[in-house]
């Protein structure tokens, strides 16, 4: 299958944004088997919108280089995503760190924060003995930060026990995670989740390149799938997911989030309340991040796929649908292209 997704293909695509976290009912379908024959290497689809972003981040979509090969079955190389240690700072930065957290968040929510920090350099001797959850039926692959204090957490407090299996590279964090929130089972083997048959619904919150591969695995076995940001790194993953969903029973929500946050809401309500055209500025400033870190790597996308699409999915989700094409994108680069960048689209 060549060219570029259908028009429908990725219409699906961009309604899976508004999906959220939301964990679908249990569902039977039929399994999709074998993999997609997709060579295309065409123009890149962008999802944007007009408006101006000024922001410290690369923008661009980039092509698979031409030494690397993905797979579309077994078990992929992932690293989880790493936050700032605040575990090596000092104390009086790590008070203010939690005090803060309390005002946002509150007592529990930082408390599993702070856990969160300590569960990505826990290590174990002996494999944790697991009380098990027979009605699990949500795995978790990529046992990172986000996975541990924000995934595992949420869906505990507003589903009950709906996770079964987590997997992670690290099977440390793997252990931890099923430990701490009672997992059935935790493996460092990602085919392990994607072909549990006792599980419908898989969140992805694993390295970034990544993302896509494990999603269109666990759509051909007929499982709905979260998918956080960015959901593709190149033209050719975007391609063969969106050939997937056409194909696949399950449902798919994406890691896009501002534009349904409550700000978010406040922004929309109070533009929809207007007439006329308008002009959207945003100005994003991310965190500084070591040049040797993952997220440089060529085959993870850059920082704009991993940071910055967060808010230009938000700009896209404020403009009505009827107006969000055709869209251009006209980037102004610095000599620091991964780092300082105005954008205009």
């Amino acid at each position: 299958m060549t060219g570029n997704p259908s028009r429908a293909s990725f219409a699906k695509l961009e309604g899976a944004v508004s999906i959220g976290h939301r964990v679908p009912r249990k569902f039977s379908g039929p399994v999709q088997n074998g993999p997609l024959d997709s060579k295309a290497r065409q123009n890149m689809l962008h999802h944007r919108v007009p408006g101006t972003i000024n922001c410290k981040r690369k923008f661009d979509m980039i092509p698979v280089p031409s030494n690397v090969t993905w797979s579309t079955s077994g078990s992929f190389p992932a690293k989880t995503r790493d936050m700032v240690d605040y575990t090596q700072e000092p104390f009086y930065i790590k008070l203010k760190k939690v005090l803060r957290y309390i005002r946002m968040y509150g007592f529990w929510r930082t408390l599993v924060k702070v856990r969160g920090q300590y569960h990505l350099k826990k290590t174990y001797v002996n494999p944790p003995q697991l009380k098990g959850n027979l009605k699990g039926h949500v795995g978790i692959i990529g046992c990172g930060n986000f996975a541990f204090s924000t995934i595992a957490y949420y869906l505990k407090n507003h589903r009950g026990k709906v996770l079964r299996g987590a997997m992670d590279v690290d099977i440390n964090r793997a252990m931890s995670l099923a430990e701490s929130f009672g997992l059935e089972y935790f493996t460092d083997d990602a085919g392990r989740i994607l072909n549990d048959p006792k599980i419908d619904l898989v969140y992805i919150a694993s390295n970034h390149a990544t993302h896509a591969e494990y999603a269109i695995e666990a759509l051909r076995n007929g499982k709905s799938i979260h998918v956080e940001k960015p959901h593709v790194v190149c033209n050719d993953q975007l391609v063969r997911l969106c050939h997937q969903m056409s194909d696949s029973p399950g449902t798919v929500g994406l890691g896009f989030s501002r534009h349904n946050s409550r700000i978010g809401k406040m922004i929309r309500k109070k533009l929809a309340a207007q007439q006329g055209a308008m002009m959207m500025n945003c100005f994003v400033v991310g965190h500084e991040i070591d040049q040797g870190h993952w997220y440089f790597d060529i085959q993870e996308g850059g920082l704009v796929l991993g940071n910055l699409c967060h808010w230009t999915d938000f700009i896209y989700q404020i403009v009505p649908p009827k107006n969000r094409y055709p869209i251009t994108i006209n980037p102004t680069r610095t000599g620091r292209s991964d780092c300082d960048i105005a954008v205009t689209y």
